[in-house]
């Protein structure tokens, strides 16, 4: 228990200074410019927290880094902010098993004594989620989008 513990207090002092350093206000600068619709913000967010997942090893880490800076934007794209929490989910849950040195995949490798490579072989949810969630962005299916017209557009919050 207290090995997993460790990477978890390891992945908040990484995490937070990427943060502080900007390396993730340059990233989301480069995502709004290139996303052009709300499809491309919503595969542009599972993107970015499927990075800084795989480089921090926690989500929940990535969670409280990325959702104060992010959620914002879904109401630029007139996104319910629902989208955006599952599409974090989407990542942070199925990846966590797969990233081998994050608080899950470690336990799931010392728990069940077995690779990474011969665990995945048999849990096929972790790669699927993330397969699926753009299917249901590129589709439609279960994002559903605010009506601009009865509701007041919320203030824009800048990256920087």
């Amino acid at each position: 228990m207290l090995g997993t513990v460790s990477l978890l207090i390891g992945a908040a002092i990484f995490g937070s200074p990427l943060k502080t350093a900007g390396v993730i206000y340059t990233l989301l600068d480069k995502i709004v410019q290139a996303a052009k619709s709300s499809k491309m913000m919503m595969t542009s967010t599972l993107g970015l927290h499927g990075l800084l997942f795989t480089i921090t090893g926690s989500y929940y880490v990535t969670y409280a880094v990325l959702g104060p800076i992010i959620s914002p934007l879904y109401d630029r794209y007139e996104l319910y902010r629902k989208n955006w929490s599952r599409t974090m989910e989407d990542t942070g849950t199925t990846l966590a098993p797969m990233v081998p040195w994050g608080v899950t995949g470690a336990f799931v490798i010392d728990t069940l004594e077995v690779s990474l490579g011969e665990y995945i072989l048999y849990a096929p949810m972790t790669y699927l989620g993330i397969i699926f969630a753009l299917i249901y962005i590129y589709t439609g299916v279960g994002v559903p989008k605010k009506d601009s017209q009865k509701e007041e557009p919320v203030n824009d919050v800048k990256a920087k």
